[in-house]
């Protein structure tokens, strides 16, 4: 098995949403990381990539402003990766220390 980042054993991992990124993080060295690589349901794969593709709905990239109500759609967008990131470390177990990063965009912003 290839190692999945420059660390010789993951046993930390983020829960993050970014643009065009894959929602897993190593926490040491910071890779970002393919759900796939690890022993995750088809369902909650496809939980955490519709989650990721989700990120920053509530800014118009036009032009770059927040939208009307962007503060609830982002702190739902929060709520919804606390809630994967306990999916996450359930099916990983205690091998894994699993923390969600929150966006904090809307915030940045005030």
């Amino acid at each position: 098995m290839e190692p999945l980042c420059a660390c010789p054993q993951i046993t930390t991992l983020n829960v993050e949403a970014d643009m065009g990124a894959e929602p897993l993080w190593c926490a040491v060295c910071g890779d970002n990381l393919d759900p796939y690589d690890f022993p995750f349901s088809s369902d909650l794969q496809a939980e955490l990539t519709i989650w990721a593709n989700d990120f920053g709905s509530w800014v118009d990239w036009e032009t770059e402003q927040l939208i009307p109500g962007a503060q609830f759609t982002e702190v739902a967008h929060n709520q919804a990766g606390r809630m994967l990131t306990t999916k996450v470390q359930e099916t990983l177990g205690s091998n894994y220390q699993v923390k969600f990063i929150p966006s904090m965009m809307y915030q940045a912003n005030d």
